[in-house]
């Protein structure tokens, strides 16, 4: 009985020329073609398995480039935000990586539609630190954004002026919340921003 392999036509999985001399003008971390790999696709109803062979390369720069099937399957930044959450890199054995696409999430295809591609290579581990370096990196670098007082972040310049509210007037508790001074009464805090 034939192999599996033998019956379907194994795609190339070789980049293409102007492709692997962009990506190894950048001195990629990980280049591989011609590895053993399996392509999986799973639509609503639908679920689609090929053995195929895959290139994988990723750049300094954290850029991650996957061939399956004779095409480009995935090429993204791995720290952007907008694929974080679309995309998985993991591994489930020493010599195996996954790249999970998820369509729904990335704007290409129904919602829980996904695409799997599983690629053996001695240098699954590196490939999955890498994207997870990413990953935290970028998390870190939203936090910064959104939060100004994160560590790193940028500061807000504000002045604040407090005066005494020791011997001032004061209005009963509210809700057990705190005492708050009488407006117009001597001595009230005042906060301005500063420039």
């Amino acid at each position: 009985m034939e192999s599996f392999s033998r019956i379907l036509p194994i795609s190339k999985s070789r980049f293409s020329p102007e492709l692997r001399d962009a990506l190894l003008a950048t001195s990629p971390l990980v280049f591989e073609e011609n590895l053993d790999a399996s392509y999986i696709s799973r639509e609503p109803n639908q679920y689609t398995h090929n053995p195929t062979r895959a290139g994988v390369a990723v750049t300094p720069n954290a850029r991650l480039v996957v061939m399956a099937m004779g095409a480009k399957k995935i090429d993204i930044p791995l720290g952007d935000a907008r694929w974080r959450e679309a995309v998985d890199v993991t591994s489930d054995k020493n010599d195996r990586v996954i790249f999970k696409v998820h369509l729904g999430v990335a704007g290409t295809g129904t919602k829980g539609s996904s695409l799997e591609i599983r690629v053996r290579t001695t240098q699954a581990r590196r490939i999955v630190e890498i994207a997870q370096q990413a990953r935290v990196q970028s998390r870190a670098e939203s936090v910064q954004a959104q939060d100004p007082f994160a560590p790193g972040g940028q500061s807000l310049n504000v002045t604040v002026n407090v005066q005494s509210t020791m011997n001032t007037p004061t209005q009963p508790m509210q809700r057990g919340l705190s005492r708050k001074p009488v407006p117009g009464s001597p001595n009230v805090t005042s906060a301005t921003p500063g420039v």
